[in-house]
């Protein structure tokens, strides 16, 4: 269980990117969005701060994405 949640992040990211390579503008949200929980909660043997700041900084960059580049707002 503790695996799954990682790996469904980093798919649904991949996805994501995927989308937005399509030129769907809600997939640069959706991939930096999961790619950014995806660095958050993957956990290896040590902990790494570089890792974390990864997916802290993509996590921000998500609202980034979502607020200028959609259309939604």
């Amino acid at each position: 269980m503790k695996n799954i949640a990682p790996l469904a992040f980093q798919i649904i990211g991949i996805i994501g990117f995927v989308l937005a390579f399509a030129q769907i503008s809600i997939g640069w949200f959706i991939g930096f969005f999961c790619t950014g929980l995806y660095f958050i909660i993957k956990r290896d043997d040590e902990p790494k701060k570089f890792t974390l700041l990864v997916g802290i900084l993509a996590f921000l960059y998500s609202f980034y994405c979502l607020f200028t580049q959609t259309n939604i707002f």
